[in-house]
């Protein structure tokens, strides 16, 4: 099939386990890096028909090149609920905010070939730190549903909605744009299971 030139990146949704699960996490690291995570999830009742996952992070830090943050905040939580065997229902909710600034790159003369002037330092940020900023802040919310229909055949829906309000360069007059929407995916459908 065909992808982007940079590749594709496989996001998976961290779901309810059927142990609890407590994770806490405090880390630094190179360029002033301090971030806090958080994942917690099990069972809620005893016979495990209902579960769920709670996973947030924090991170205040800069990045490799000079005067660009790589700041997030997320929060994501995911309940299972099972009435009956061969039926599943899925809640997902997800919150983020991220900060940061656009990198146009650098030239070839300077960093990989030689430069009359000189090299050009890595971490120099050639933008403008008031003009070419790259902030977003989106949300979404899910359901998928699957009810199992004897041992071959199995329905399957997914609603997912979102909201997505992206800053970012260079947004004329400096508006603030965003978009909210609702879509089946994949549309309703009836699925053959083999073995």
């Amino acid at each position: 099939g065909q992808a982007a030139p940079g590749g594709i990146i496989n996001l998976v949704t961290k779901r309810p386990t059927a142990t609890p699960l407590r994770e806490a996490e405090l880390s630094f690291g190179s360029w002033g890096r301090k971030q806090v995570a958080l994942d917690l999830g099990g069972p809620l009742n005893a016979d495990g028909t209902l579960g769920y996952r709670v996973t947030g992070l924090v991170r205040d830090s800069q990045a490799m090149i000079s005067q660009i943050p790589d700041d997030r905040a997320s929060f994501n939580g995911v309940l299972d609920w099972k009435p009956r065997p061969g039926t599943q229902l899925t809640l997902l909710a997800g919150w983020q905010r991220d900060k940061s600034l656009y990198d146009y790159g650098k030239p070839r003369e300077g960093t990989l070939l030689p430069n009359v002037n000189g090299r050009i330092r890595r971490d120099l940020f050639v933008g403008e730190p008031g003009f070419d900023y790259f902030n977003t802040k989106g949300a979404s919310l899910r359901y998928l549903l699957e009810q199992r229909l004897g041992s071959d055949w199995r329905f399957r829906q997914n609603l997912l909605g979102c909201c997505l309000w992206p800053r970012v360069w260079p947004s004329a007059a400096r508006r603030r744009a965003g978009f909210c929407g609702w879509a089946f995916s994949p549309p309703p459908r009836w699925r053959r299971c083999w073995r």
